[in-house]
């Protein structure tokens, strides 16, 4: 009976003190006996202590930073990713800045500093020109540099000679070898002959032999009436020269005929050339005493025309031996070889300088 009762009161402490999951504080009778086990150690172990709790615990976190400077370590051991630049960071030091990158102002600066290079460059080569510009005013207007009359005259026999452009084009004007009867404008009886003696006709005769071979052109007949025989007052007087070479001359008509023709205006810029402004006039010339060029009104052009006749000439031969000038004048000292007689005269024809700086014909003197 006694134990009856003894195994239902262990087993009731038995029921009230093993709830799982509550830890119950010892119970101790007076007599110093821990109630709900009847062996003390094994209830201890079952209740885990504080301290297996704490050392597990900081075992988990030792663990735990143990991997973290493992993990460290391995990311310092390798050398490709080493980082010279960010110190070390000690316990209680707060992390580096991290570098920032240069402001874009910079750019900006840099492309104004180029600016101001470029406009300084430029404001130095404005100066250098204007400095350039300025000594050229001075030594041209301001201080010319002195010519002495020895440096004049070298400079005058150096432009002034047989091979110079000017006398050539100038004795091209005077040049009249060959056999032509107008050549009595300037080789006759008179010791001087002046421009003052020369007709319209002379003038325009002698511009006529300078022109050149380009200003000349075809032309049919029939596109100038004035010059065909049937407006001719003389009725001497063909279009063309195809009548010289007709074996019917009697009922020729010339208006199927080609002519020489060319314009006014280059026979005007060459006699204004070689007699000087306001010397040209209108004016039908002959070429020798059997072709003429006729004046037309209506197209303003010179028309060739021949009639049936001869001409007596003498042929001459020109030679340019020296040229003498001054500071108004050049001298052309021409000899004239007649090759009829085999007579040798010297020519001197004399050039006047006139304001506008061109040399125009003024008289032939015949010499010795």
């Amino acid at each position: 009976m006694n134990n009856t009762n003894q195994d239902e009161k262990k087993e009731e402490q038995s029921s009230i003190y093993n709830i799982p999951g509550v830890i119950i504080p010892k119970q101790v009778t007076d007599s110093g006996v821990v109630l709900g086990t009847d062996n003390t150690e094994e209830t201890l172990a079952d209740v885990p202590s504080e301290t297996t709790k704490t050392d597990s615990a900081t075992t988990n976190q030792n663990d735990s930073q143990t991997n973290n400077d493992t993990s460290n370590n391995n990311q310092t051991s390798n050398p490709d990713k080493v980082d010279i630049k960010t110190p070390p960071i000690l316990p209680g030091m707060p992390a580096p800045q991290k570098e920032e990158e240069p402001p874009k102002e910079v750019k900006v600066k840099k492309k104004k500093a180029e600016g101001n290079a470029k406009i300084g460059c430029l404001s130095l080569l404005v100066i250098v020109l204007l400095g350039v510009v300025l000594y050229f005013v001075y030594i041209t207007y301001i201080n010319p540099p002195k010519v002495s009359s020895k440096d004049k005259e070298d400079l005058q026999k150096q432009v002034f000679n047989k091979e110079s452009y000017i006398v050539n084009e100038l004795f091209n004007f005077v040049n009249t070898t060959g056999c032509n009867s107008r050549n009595n404008i300037i080789y006759n009886d008179k010791q001087t002959v002046s421009i003052t003696d020369l007709t319209q006709e002379d003038k325009n005769y002698l511009a006529y032999r300078s022109l050149k071979q380009n200003v000349f052109s075809k032309k049919y007949c029939k596109n100038y009436a004035s010059a065909l025989n049937s407006k001719s007052k003389e009725k001497e007087w063909y279009c063309g020269d195809n009548y010289l070479y007709s074996t019917d001359q009697n009922n020729y008509d010339d208006s199927n005929d080609l002519t020489l023709i060319f314009s006014k205006n280059e026979l005007q810029k060459q006699v204004e050339k070689m007699f000087g402004e306001g010397e040209y006039a209108d004016k039908t010339f002959k070429i020798d005493e059997s072709s003429r060029y006729l004046f037309d009104k209506t197209t303003e052009n010179y028309i060739l025309q021949t009639k049936y006749g001869t001409d007596e000439c003498t042929n001459y031969t020109n030679t340019l031996g020296s040229v003498t000038n001054d500071d108004n004048n050049i001298i052309l000292n021409v000899k004239v070889t007649n090759e009829k007689t085999e007579n040798q005269i010297v020519y001197h024809y004399r050039f006047v300088k006139t304001e506008n700086g061109n040399y125009y014909f003024q008289e032939v003197t015949k010499g010795d």
